[in-house]
């Protein structure tokens, strides 16, 4: 009977671990993580480096705001209804790059004047949040994650700069 009894424990413990696996990638894609709103400024020495970004979602469509300056140090300003999927393109982004880790993040140096910062508040459907926070020092794959958002959202802001109809709303 015992010899019966492992090979079918065997066979339970992996089913299990493969259904506990499954589970866990269909929450991977769970709709619930889909963003509402996500907001990101940063900011440095450089002038072209000053960026306030907002996206959220309004009735049908992403709402882009944006603020900054150009390389010239010329002000640009977006306000747009976009057609593109931005706030799951930033979700991408954020799982590539372990994003939902720097949930807290609270980091200055207080011994740095002129320093780089940059602050970061998603909020999620289901209620989750990420909010993080730095000035001079940054959570892992900062860097990376901030040139992935910038790669992604440059050109939103080039191409909706023209058609732009409002300033957007000022920071809390």
């Amino acid at each position: 009977m015992s010899r019966i009894c492992l090979p079918l424990l065997c066979i339970l413990s992996i089913l299990l671990t493969s259904c506990a696996s499954r589970q866990s990638s269909e929450q991977e894609n769970d709709p619930s993580q889909n963003i509402l709103s996500f907001s990101y400024r940063t900011s440095s020495k450089d002038i072209s480096d000053h960026w306030r970004y907002l996206l959220f979602q309004q009735d049908d469509a992403t709402v882009l705001q944006a603020t900054g300056y150009d390389k010239k140090g010329q002000p640009v300003v977006v306000n747009a209804s976009i057609q593109e999927p931005a706030l799951q393109e930033l979700q991408k982004i954020i799982k590539k790059y372990d994003m939902q880790k720097w949930e807290g993040f609270r980091q200055v140096d207080t011994g740095v004047q002129n320093g780089a910062s940059f602050a970061l508040a998603i909020q999620y459907e289901n209620g989750d949040s990420i909010n993080a926070r730095g000035y001079v020092k940054t959570p892992p794959n900062y860097d990376k994650a901030k040139d992935a958002m910038k790669e992604y959202l440059a050109p939103l802001i080039k191409k909706y700069r023209k058609t732009s109809t409002a300033t957007p709303a000022t920071e809390e």
